[in-house]
């Protein structure tokens, strides 16, 4: 019988072998955040008050939802993604009134009402304060570069990991992502709960998710200040173009090359009538050329290669005890265990 001292080379053989031979990486499933979009919809659908009466809603919701999106699809990694400082800018030069006359928040839940406007803006900005902070206690990463939009960054955060063989998971509610789903990218939307893959998107809008730019720029997007072509609706487009629905990549120039060839149709008239505006629109909301510097991607690139990701279980509870907010959690170890855990597990495998 070998002895236990060769047990334990045998054992060390094999843990050296497996760990060449293994084929897991820390981006093999990476759950990328459109933070903004999840904070926006938190703070105004969800009621939650701490101890102290104070509305905590975009706190606590952002919270439990990416939680809850990390137990679903237990990624490798967590990426949460927020506009960074002046990060319309780029936008705004191609076009000023981008982003400009936005609505104020509506309120999807009435159980809590702020005082007025001023006493919402200041929660909406506290709140926010306090999520970054605690974010800093859990083991994700966090991109907020300046001058460059969230949509941006997860575009190339994305497009980064499906050249490293990963696979991305995009958690939003902004249709604008649907342009990029492939097999490697996917959209988790939180509201319908539903994700999508290409033919989710061919089932649902009749159109490839590589000709979603092509639909969105004749749509417009009210929430951005973005007009669409008046008189095109979704079935109307399909209709006349039904290649839309193919694989083939269709751009602004096939687009108008096609109009032009025919001879009647409102459809096709109003298209070569507003080739500016849909070129502009193309150029705004196209996610496969992000508005990014070079020098930004490659500082975005350091940040995923070089990220820590470390659990500071103790500060988080002492600031979660500050906003009087443990209470929230329901089992607050239970959620620490089952939700923020396996994330350091798969990062100490890498």
């Amino acid at each position: 019988m070998p002895s236990p001292n060769r047990f334990k080379e045998l054992f060390q053989e094999v843990q050296a072998e497996h760990k060449q031979t293994s084929t897991f990486s820390l981006n093999d499933k990476v759950l990328i955040v459109d933070g903004h979009n999840n904070y926006l919809r938190n703070f105004c659908a969800v009621p939650t008050m701490n101890e102290m009466g104070e509305h905590v809603g975009g706190v606590s919701g952002f919270l439990k939802s990416i939680g809850s999106a990390i137990r679903m699809f237990r990624p490798t990694r967590c990426i949460i993604t927020f506009d960074g400082p002046g990060g319309s800018q780029r936008r705004r030069k191609l076009y000023p009134e981008y982003k400009e006359n936005r609505k104020h928040l509506t309120r999807l839940n009435r159980t809590y009402d702020f005082k007025d406007k001023d006493d919402e803006d200041k929660a909406l900005t506290w709140q926010l304060i306090a999520l970054a902070h605690l974010l800093k206690c859990l083991p994700v990463t966090v991109l907020a570069p300046s001058n460059v939009e969230a949509d941006d960054v997860i575009a190339y955060t994305a497009d980064l990991i499906q050249q490293r063989d990963g696979h991305s998971i995009i958690m939003s509610t902004d249709k604008d992502f649907l342009q990029l789903v492939n097999e490697h990218i996917e959209i988790w939307n939180p509201i319908k709960k539903k994700a999508y893959y290409p033919q989710t998107v061919i089932d649902e809008y009749g159109i490839h998710p590589n000709n979603f730019t092509i639909y969105r720029a004749l749509d417009g997007d009210k929430s951005d200040n973005i007009s669409g072509v008046k008189g095109i609706g979704l079935k109307t487009l399909i209709k006349h173009y039904p290649t839309l629905v193919n694989e083939e990549m269709m751009d602004v120039n096939a687009l108008i090359d096609y109009a032009e060839r025919q001879d009647k149709g409102k459809l096709f008239e109003s298209i070569r009538r507003n080739r500016d505006l849909i070129e502009l629109n193309f150029k705004l909301m196209n996610l496969h050329q992000v508005q990014m510097s070079t020098s930004t991607k490659m500082s975005v690139m350091n940040r995923i290669d070089s990220a820590n990701f470390e659990l500071n279980k103790t500060e988080l509870t002492k600031q979660l005890a500050e906003l009087q907010m443990l209470g929230v959690f329901g089992n607050y170890d239970a959620w620490i265990l089952n939700t923020w855990h396996p994330l350091i597990r798969f990062s100490n495998k890498e």
